[in-house]
């Protein structure tokens, strides 16, 4: 073989050797990252930010804030002062004596002013609210004959709203009087009344301290009746003059004994009862907010007779207004008992039910509509 033919053969041998070699090089480099086309960056939202309004973001935010702590402290400092009952006529006037009154403050006023106490500092408006039972034969009757009839103060706590043009008013109720020793299931008097009704008017304090931060477009208003053990009478008393007076009261939602979950519930459960046909729209609305917030709410909402009664919510039925009822979904075993103590209470559902009604009223303050 000649001397010229062997260099072609061996040029020509590297430059395929060489083609090879770089085909095979950039086929094993066309695997990295940084040898692949770019795409065009898209920014990703969080998965909550991303499917929420601002106005849902501050409901999460909130919520956030209301913890057992906050709920398991106003409960051990309402039951510290005691039973306390709804007072009667004699013992009332006597105990706002100008003398007497140092030494013969009744429990259910103390209560009555430590509330008053906490609402003012979180800047709301605060006024009692006075109620009396109306003397007749006919309502004569035990502790009444001899201590005079019932009378009571209720405690009304005002968010105003920013909205100067509206006059929407958005309720929440519960009752911070305990039942006394004739309405007992174990004849006690030394009923602190933890869960009925401590829970709820812890609710309305936690609530309340938590929507004092915000501005909303209507007025929220946080009552705490007297007189619910005797049949409704601080809150009918409310409601009667509500009616009176025209208030635009758009929604009533009532808390009575939300401090147990129930024994062998699998899943957490609530009750909402007590509405009327034009009222459903309340317990409506509460459903969707449950299913709107999963990452810190996940109640199974119980619908109950719309007719049932019980609590301060039929004061509101009565007179007009469209309330509803939110409560345990089991009725609770220490329920009228001297074991209705705070070690005895579920404060995390207490908790749970609390950020439920939370939303619920902050999201109807902020005129947030799901259509």
């Amino acid at each position: 073989m000649k001397e010229t033919t062997k260099k072609k053969i061996i040029a020509i041998g590297i430059v395929l050797l060489l083609l090879i070699s770089s085909v095979a090089i950039y086929v094993a480099l066309g695997g990295l990252e940084i040898f692949k086309p770019s795409k065009p960056s898209i920014h990703e939202e969080p998965p909550e930010e991303k499917m929420l309004d601002p106005i849902s973001i501050k409901v999460m935010e909130m919520m956030g804030q209301v913890d057992e702590s906050m709920i398991s402290g106003y409960i051990e400092k309402i039951t510290s002062f005691g039973p306390h009952p709804t007072a009667h006529r004699l013992l009332y006037k006597l105990s706002n004596r100008p003398i007497i009154g140092r030494f013969f403050d009744l429990p259910i006023e103390k209560v009555a002013n430590y509330l008053y106490n906490e609402f003012e500092s979180m800047g709301l408006e605060v006024r009692y609210h006075h109620w009396a039972q109306n003397p007749t034969i006919k309502n004569l009757r035990v502790p009444s004959w001899f201590f005079g009839w019932a009378v009571g103060d209720n405690v009304v706590a005002t968010l105003p709203g920013a909205d100067k043009s509206s006059d929407e008013i958005y309720l929440l109720v519960a009752h911070y009087d305990t039942m006394n020793r004739l309405g007992s299931n174990d004849f006690s008097n030394k009923i602190v009344g933890a869960n009925d009704d401590t829970s709820g008017v812890a609710l309305l304090l936690s609530t309340a301290k938590v929507m004092s931060q915000y501005s909303f477009n209507h007025t929220v208003r946080f009552l705490a009746v007297s007189g619910e053990e005797q049949w409704l009478m601080g809150s009918r008393a409310y409601a009667e003059e509500a009616a009176k007076n025209n208030d635009n009261i758009v929604a009533v939602i009532n808390i009575d004994m939300i401090g147990n979950r129930g024994p062998g519930i699998r899943n957490t459960e609530v009750l909402v009862a007590g509405v009327n046909n034009s009222g459903w729209w309340i317990a409506n609305y509460t459903i969707n907010v449950n299913q709107r917030y999963p990452e810190l709410l996940n109640f199974t909402i119980i619908q109950e007779d719309p007719f049932k009664e019980g609590s301060d919510h039929q004061s509101f039925l009565e007179n007009g207004f469209d309330a509803i009822h939110i409560a345990e979904a089991t009725q609770d075993y220490d329920w009228h008992r001297k074991s209705d103590t705070l070690k005895n209470m579920d404060v995390s559902y207490t908790k749970e039910v609390a950020r439920l009604v939370l939303a619920t009223v902050a999201q109807m303050a902020w005129d947030f509509n799901y259509s």
